[in-house]
């Protein structure tokens, strides 16, 4: 077994913390404390089970099985290479990319074109509902 050194561990660790950590796990933990009320503890182990253990568990998991394609290949050959598209496609065109051109338009654009927005698009949904 091969030992990382200091620096590479610290390059990995930096690595996987800028990988899980996004907007958020910035933005949903407030709120989900705000609309838990008095249910606080159960909510925020929910919170973390889910946003912390299930990343943590699928990186151990591919560590473990020496890398993915091991990992997959255990079911079928022809498994892998279904299963890895759909994690490329998932992660890239399918929800990564329009998420954050919805982030980005929601926070630089709506905001000066809410009004506008609101009325054309509440004109032209009764001009389709009329037809």
């Amino acid at each position: 077994m091969e030992y990382l050194s200091n620096k590479d561990m610290l390059f990995i660790s930096l690595m996987l913390f800028s990988l899980f950590f996004g907007a958020g796990n910035l933005i949903f933990p407030p709120l989900l404390g705000q609309s838990a009320g008095t249910s606080l503890w159960p909510s925020m182990a929910g919170f973390i089970l889910s946003a912390v253990g299930l990343p943590i568990l699928g990186v151990v998991s591919v560590a473990k099985a020496n890398g993915l394609h091991s990992l997959a290949s255990r079911v079928r050959p022809f498994f892998f290479a279904i299963f890895t598209s759909m994690i490329y496609l998932a992660i890239g065109p399918f929800l990564g990319i329009p998420r954050a051109g919805s982030l980005a338009f929601e926070m630089g654009v709506s905001p000066f074109l809410l009004k506008e927005m609101k009325k054309k698009m509440k004109h032209t949904t009764v001009n389709r509902m009329q037809q």
